[in-house]
């Protein structure tokens, strides 16, 4: 009887069986047709086929789609009956559903890795010979419990019905808006199973992991074998005729209504915590009332607010505090001739006049500029004459302009040596200056200036002084092709002027070769970090040691993420005195912790090193 059911499972998921069978084809059509399966080893199917995010994705939405009708569906099509006759209890008859879902569930994955590891059977070469499959195995059983997990909740969901959907979308909002402050609730994501943590080359058990999300599958499974088994029927044959109501549509039409708010808000909240805290910090400024104290009131002292200023130039609109006057005023007097310099450079039209805001910038800037609006802050430590340089919009090209108007004479020491050490670290890599994102992962921000600078340096050299502007009016030009990639527009943009993209990132590295021989000395003398990590506790606590005496003045500095892809906007840099530096165990999630530590003089950018991670257990 128990063949018979399984017989009867597969005829009920015959689309999920297509769906995985029609992957299996096409899988097998890519590598006939498309791929050269001699070619594809298993270091490149790796991270690209079998670990990819929409790998999991996939997985997980077959899942949870396959178990809204597993279970459910024999109450709604009265079909439960016919099975009560045959002589297979009830519990017997869920474990045998769950069984065929994950055998149907696990079809794909398991025909994938299958592929995987016969075209790395015909790509492998003497380097490396091993067939990987501790980590092969670590990834089917990793989807199996992902999918396992996902399919447990999504058979307790189901039997909600209607009112499922909004509880599953409940979890999936409040998933998303806590993962913004509370990046340990990523650790119930199934998803989070399938991301390898390796020792050597073997993938680790999720401990952590496991210890959050087993005990939930298990909870599930639970609950959903006591529904299936009809403990509970009279509840739901009452909750499914209470959900039919009008007023429950209503209900739940104003539920999914208050949540997606709700949504909005937590993801506002996000942004907006800056701005938050400098409202408040206003209010402390203007609040006129008297603060008791357990000594008596507080006395109030009054200053005189400052008067604000307007000035205007030939093509800048300046406001700023009287305060700040004997500041603004070096910097209005030789504005209107740094923007005709740099207007020359471009060929370009003045427009309308600029304005600009010396009142203040963005936290953690000195600056920041808009297509027609510039923000400085004039109260940080710059002089005027280093403010100039934040008038341009691309930093690369600002720094050029800085120093070939304006500082012609003065040679550029500290950037060299940064661009020395990157290339001598085997750190330097032109896809950064091409797509940012990958800068702000493996640098500092800062680090845009001297690579940009170096870039404009060997494109005019190649291509003459107006190669830039070439480049930026093509930019502009409305018949650009739309939504290019970062490495398909700047190709776009450099054909378009007849320029060689590929000989100018040459003359990039050739630069830095010579800036590497010039520095060798400096960055040999230069001490590299590395760190020990203990967990206590709640407590992470990261000590760096030096492989050389740090130079006066030079400091050791620490940034940290909550996971591997964590985004740059939610970097977080570490407290520490000393070279030992502390956060806190629930600002990371999974089984490692991930760290960049750097060495900065405090003036120039952070020269960081790679990134890397330690278990927590």
């Amino acid at each position: 009887m128990t063949g018979a059911l399984i017989r009867k499972e597969l005829r009920d998921q015959r689309s999920f069986l297509g769906l995985g069978i029609f992957l299996c084809v096409a899988e097998t059509l890519e590598m006939l047709l498309i791929e050269l399966p001699d070619q594809r080893p298993l270091w490149i199917n790796w991270t690209r086929e079998l670990t990819a995010d929409g790998n999991g994705i996939l997985v997980v939405i077959i899942a949870l789609a396959m178990a809204w009708g597993l279970l459910v569906r024999e109450h709604d099509e009265r079909t439960l009956e016919f099975l009560d006759g045959l002589p297979i209890s009830r519990p017997a008859q869920f474990g045998t559903k769950v069984l065929t879902a994950l055998a149907v569930l696990m079809l794909y994955p398991v025909f994938a890795v299958g592929i995987m590891l016969f075209e790395h059977v015909l790509s492998r070469n003497s380097l490396d010979r091993s067939l990987h499959l501790q980590p092969l195995a670590m990834q089917l059983t990793m989807t199996l419990l992902a999918s396992a997990v996902v399919l447990s909740v999504g058979m307790v969901l189901s039997f909600l019905r209607r009112l499922g959907w909004l509880v599953l979308a409940a979890l999936l909002i409040g998933y998303f808006a806590l993962e913004i402050r509370l990046p340990w609730i990523r650790g119930f994501s199934p998803l989070q199973l399938m991301v390898p943590e390796y020792t050597g080359h073997s993938w680790r058990w999720p401990t952590r992991l496991l210890a959050l999300q087993l005990p939930i599958m298990a909870v599930c499974l639970l609950g959903a074998g006591l529904l299936y088994s009809g403990r509970f029927e009279d509840w739901l044959r009452w909750l499914g005729r209470a959900l039919t109501t009008r007023m429950a549509k209503i209900g739940i039409a104003i539920s999914v209504v208050g949540l997606l708010i709700a949504f909005g808000v937590a993801a506002a909240s996000r942004y907006g915590t800056q701005t938050k805290q400098h409202a408040e910090d206003q209010d402390d400024d203007d609040d006129d009332d008297e603060d008791e104290t357990p000594s008596g009131p507080r006395q109030k002292v009054e200053f005189a607010r400052p008067v604000p200023i307007s000035s205007a130039t030939r093509h800048y609109r300046f406001s700023y505090l009287s305060s700040a006057q004997h500041r603004a005023e070096p910097l209005l007097d030789r504005a209107d001739g740094v923007f005709e310099t740099v207007q020359r450079f471009f060929r370009a039209e003045a427009g309308d006049p600029v304005a600009a805001d010396l009142t203040g910038s963005t936290t953690h800037t000195a600056g920041t500029a808009f297509w027609n609006t510039v923000r400085i802050d004039l109260s940080s430590g710059e002089t005027p004459d280093g403010l100039a340089r934040l008038w341009t919009l691309d930093e690369g090209l600002a720094s050029y302009v800085e120093y070939h108007f304006f500082h012609p004479d003065t040679p550029a020491v500290e950037q060299e040596r940064l661009v020395a050490a990157l290339r001598i670290r085997r750190q330097l890599r032109a896809e950064e200056l091409i797509d940012p994102g990958l800068l702000l992962m493996d640098s500092a921000r800062e680090m845009v200036y001297p690579l940009g600078r170096l870039f404009v340096e060997v494109l005019v050299a190649r291509h003459g002084e107006d190669a830039p502007v070439r480049i930026f009016r093509e930019a502009g030009k409305k018949d650009l092709p739309p939504n290019l990639e970062q490495d398909r527009l700047w190709n776009e943009l450099f054909q378009a002027n007849g320029y060689d993209l590929g000989l100018v990132i040459d003359d990039f590295y050739a630069a830095a070769d010579r800036l590497a021989r010039k520095h060798r000395a400096w960055v040999e003398r230069l001490p590299r970090p590395r760190g020990a990590v203990t967990v206590k506790g709640d407590l992470i606590t990261l000590r760096s040691s030096l492989d050389g005496p740090l130079p006066e003045g030079w400091t050791v500095v620490c940034r940290y993420r909550a996971a591997a892809d964590t985004t740059f906007d939610r970097y977080q840099r570490a407290v520490g005195q000393d070279g030992t530096f502390r956060w806190s165990r629930s600002e990371v999630s999974g089984q490692r912790i991930w760290y960049q530590l750097g060495l900065t003089d405090g003036s120039s950018p952070v020269l960081f090193e790679p990134w890397a991670s330690a278990p927590l257990e």
